[in-house]
């Protein structure tokens, strides 16, 4: 009697083997675009207000962001005037004191006693009335102060007066001599009266900034796989700027210069010296959320909110090329206790997932970025198959067998309403029509998989090269 298994049963219990262990390899072995299909659109079908559609700028012009120099230095509260009055302040014949004008400034030395404008626009002078300078030149203030000593008597009557004996002596030797007396000063015209400006009035503005490069330098970088987080959220200085250098530029300038990559292509100014109405401001937001948010849908979208005015005004650092600023040159200036906010970009980022594995990287600044570029960003360009295990399956039995490169990029967006879409971008078709490279918009959701015959072509190559040479030996 034979001890060998009939081979017509055999057979059908190998395939029955094959088949079961085929099945448990395709579960274990992440084929999810078969057991966990994706519902999404394909690029080409998906409408075009859903897309990122291009967009050039350029820089915008940034003597823009700079005061015009004026042509004359009109005065005003906070300045400070260098003056010398002889027999008033500073003693007669005698030199004015000079006075060396401060550190990084552009004013030339000045002469005379400092008096600094008050509040009031009023200059405050000794044996007289104040002086209303605000508004004059350096010359019309120093004929005003000159036309004040004059019309007030104070410094004519200080007028030295001729020696009485030679008055005689002049007189006996010449009774009908007309010659009228000299004097040694003869009028306001020639007494000396110098007029300096010796400090410019300042404003004191803040700035702060959220693109500091110094914070992030003593940060762990991870290969530049995810965005660099800085350890404070922002910088601040307080700058006394100059009255004539007191723009958007100058303080830029002091602070580091114009916004770099981690910042967006904006300034923000926020107004000082507005007294606002915090607690109406604040009753007006909770209305409109209390009134508009309460008990509302999930996917419903809230109206605008009207009736609140912050101040603020933006300044775009780029433009289009038919655009132009809509900014006045007034909005550049600023003044006592303004702020200037330069964001962080942090939030300008895009996600990546399954093959292309996990990720956050941030969106480039002044360019458009399309789908197979945000691949080679996430190092996973297309034939760089093997380099990331990342999450969403290997594709076939073992991953490192398979050679299918995987062709479908699966893009997940937000839209309003706490909704999203997922759009389908074909990798071989987007390689060979740059009309199928979507641009990536901030937020988006990248994730890289394998097509189903992609999957079932790897999976069979991983099972045949784990089950079939076996067989093939036995």
């Amino acid at each position: 009697m034979s001890t060998h298994p009939d081979p017509k049963n055999v057979l059908p219990a190998t395939r029955m083997l094959l088949l079961g262990l085929s099945l448990a390899a395709l579960w274990v072995t992440g084929c999810t675009q078969i057991v966990a299909p994706i519902d999404a659109i394909p690029a080409d079908r998906v409408p075009k207000e859903l897309l990122v559609q291009p967009t050039t700028t350029r820089s915008i012009d940034f003597a823009r962001l700079r005061r015009p120099p004026e042509k004359m230095y009109l005065l005003d509260k906070g300045d400070v005037l260098g003056i010398f009055i002889d027999g008033v302040l500073g003693q007669v014949d005698e030199a004015p004191p000079v006075q060396l004008a401060p550190q990084n400034s552009d004013l030339p030395p000045a002469l005379g006693y400092p008096v600094p404008i008050r509040d009031d626009g009023t200059l405050p002078l000794p044996l007289i009335s104040p002086i209303f300078v605000k508004g004059l030149t350096i010359q019309e203030a120093e004929t005003a102060i000159k036309r004040a000593y004059s019309e007030a008597g104070v410094l004519t009557a200080n007028l030295e007066e001729p020696d009485n004996d030679d008055a005689e002596k002049n007189a006996g030797d010449d009774e009908d001599s007309q010659e009228e007396p000299k004097t040694k000063k003869g009028g306001i015209d020639e007494i000396r009266t110098i007029v300096t400006l010796m400090k410019e009035r300042t404003y004191r503005v803040l700035v702060i900034r959220q693109d500091n490069l110094a914070a992030g330098l003593n940060n762990d970088v991870s290969q530049g796989l995810s965005v660099q987080r800085t350890v404070s959220a922002g910088l601040g200085q307080v700058l006394q700027l100059e009255e004539g250098k007191n723009d958007v530029l100058q303080a830029l300038s002091l602070t580091g210069g114009l916004p770099g990559f981690r910042a967006k292509n904006e300034v923000k100014i926020y107004r000082g010296g507005n007294e606002q109405d915090y607690a109406e401001k604040d009753r007006k937001i909770l209305e409109h959320y209390q009134t508009h948010l309460a008990d509302r849908s999930p996917c419903s979208i809230p109206p605008k909110m009207v009736g609140v005015n912050n101040e603020t005004i933006r300044i775009p650092l780029r433009l289009r090329p038919d655009e132009v600023p809509t900014f006045q040159p007034s909005d550049i200036i600023l003044g006592d206790g303004d702020i200037i906010v330069v964001e962080s970009r942090e939030k300008e980022v895009f996600y990546t997932g399954g093959k292309l594995g996990g990720g956050e990287y941030p969106l480039p600044r002044d360019y458009d970025l399309d789908v197979l570029t945000a691949m080679a960003i996430a190092k996973q360009g297309f034939g760089a198959l093997g380099e990331r295990g990342g999450g969403g399956g290997g594709g076939g039995l073992g991953g490192q067998i398979a050679t299918i490169e995987p062709g479908q990029l699966i893009v997940l967006r937000k839209l309003p309403g706490n909704q999203q879409i997922a759009i389908e971008v074909d990798v071989t078709k987007a390689i060979n029509d740059p009309r199928s490279r979507i641009l990536v918009k901030a937020g988006d959701t990248l994730i890289l998989r394998h097509k189903p015959a992609e999957e079932i072509l790897n999976f069979g190559m991983g099972t045949f090269f784990t089950f079939g040479i076996s067989e093939l030996f036995r």
